[in-house]
């Protein structure tokens, strides 16, 4: 009988220690990830790309560039954000305006995107470590039986914490604007995937992260291809991103590999001077 309990004494204290190296690695790997659409953050320099549906876009001042930029910061650096995705953002050169404030430790992950109307970008700015070459999607799907589309503003990065690899992919589909365009998103969409796929296999499997503005419900076809074998942290509770005639919905998102799941889903009101979107934050 002694003999017995000693042996499932040793068995309980072996599974207790097994159990507490997996509370301790979920704990190191832990990450606050954001999702921020900074609505045409432009810097203060006459020579814009870009141009609001027709509508040339004003330059801002120095100080009200410099304004908006800190609050961005700030916003990051109390949220103790490890990974965040910005949506309309100018160019690369505002990605790295985020950089000098926020630190060396911070990596850039951007390419200019092949949106020549509005010359909008979008950026991955991380305390990760990048360990292989960024790039944007290649992928194509037909649309409308005919035309081939992808992307235009997504841009993708391998980074690494603690010996863990995570596959970030930041993209901001096109916009609610036209009834055509439901189509086309779906087409973005699965051109998506197609591109997970590929650098899940070219670089190993790892858990995937999306973020970004998806200009989409949460119960659309859109995000249904999207979340295919991934985990959308807005499913039990959507939370408000934008404010649409007065109804509050979700278009910004951070959908993640089911190994990421079961953290907490908010978002966080931004001054209407600086954007229509809310910041978007997950902490898992």
């Amino acid at each position: 009988m002694n003999h017995y309990t000693n042996n499932l004494n040793r068995k309980i204290f072996s599974y207790t220690l097994l159990i507490m190296s997996f509370i301790v690695s979920f704990n190191t790997h832990a990450l606050n990830i954001m999702t921020l659409n900074t609505q045409w953050m432009w810097d203060y320099d006459n020579k814009h790309e870009g141009q609001i549906i027709g509508k040339k876009i004003s330059a801002p001042t120095k100080e009200a560039y410099q304004e908006e930029l800190k609050y961005y910061v700030d916003l990051i650096k109390n949220h103790n954000i490890d990974i965040v995705a910005l949506s309309e953002i100018e160019k690369c050169g505002i990605a790295y305006d985020f950089k000098k404030q926020l630190g060396k430790k911070w990596t850039i992950i951007c390419q200019k995107s092949r949106d020549s109307f509005t010359g909008q970008d979008v950026a991955i700015l991380t305390r990760l470590k990048s360990i292989k070459p960024f790039s944007t999607f290649k992928y194509q799907y037909t649309y409308l039986r005919t035309k081939k589309i992808r992307p235009s503003k997504i841009i993708s990065g391998v980074v690494s914490e603690n010996n863990q690899k995570y596959l970030l992919v930041a993209t901001h589909l096109i916009s609610k604007r036209s009834r055509k365009n439901t189509s086309k998103r779906i087409a973005q969409a699965k051109s998506i995937v197609k591109g997970i796929k590929v650098m899940l296999k070219k670089h190993g499997q790892m858990p995937v992260i999306i973020m970004g503005d998806l200009n989409d419900t949460p119960d659309s076809k859109t995000l249904n291809i999207l979340t295919q074998n991934m985990v959308n942290t807005a499913n039990e509770h959507p939370v408000c991103s934008y404010l649409y005639r007065n109804k509050c919905v979700q278009l910004d998102y951070i959908i993640v590999s089911p190994s990421l799941s079961g953290g907490k889903l908010f978002s966080v009101k931004i001054p209407k001077k600086f954007s229509d979107h809310r910041a978007v934050i997950y902490k898992n």
